[in-house]
């Protein structure tokens, strides 16, 4: 079971991308979700990401991955990777990063 804070358009696609069961939460209902489950949050805005990375505080991140990586990489937690991007070679990705569909990150990218 994971647990998806959003619940609009990008909190839906990432919950297409789990290969679990999930719950969506938002502002009004985060508190209720059960503390064992893993978080990802699905809100596309960063600003708004951030805000909610802290507002969940020392919960444990998944990430949402279904893109093509190539060689060496490093990549943080909370991350989802849509279908059809493609992380290239010696690549560092953040905490709570979006790679959205078909985007290409090429070699020695920090993001």
């Amino acid at each position: 079971m994971v647990n998806i804070y959003g619940k609009g358009g990008h909190a839906r696609m990432i919950a297409s991308l789990i290969d679990d069961s999930y719950s969506f939460y938002n502002d009004d209902d985060f508190y209720k979700a059960d503390p064992r489950f893993d978080w990802i949050i699905g809100v596309g805005d960063n600003s708004n990401r951030k805000k909610i990375a802290l507002k969940l505080g020392n919960v444990d991140f998944i990430n949402a991955d279904q893109g093509l990586y190539v060689m060496e990489y490093e990549i943080g937690t909370g991350v989802v990777i849509a279908p059809g991007a493609v992380i290239q070679n010696d690549v560092s990705i953040g905490n709570h990063v979006i790679i959205n569909t078909s985007a290409s990150v090429d070699h020695d990218c920090v993001i």
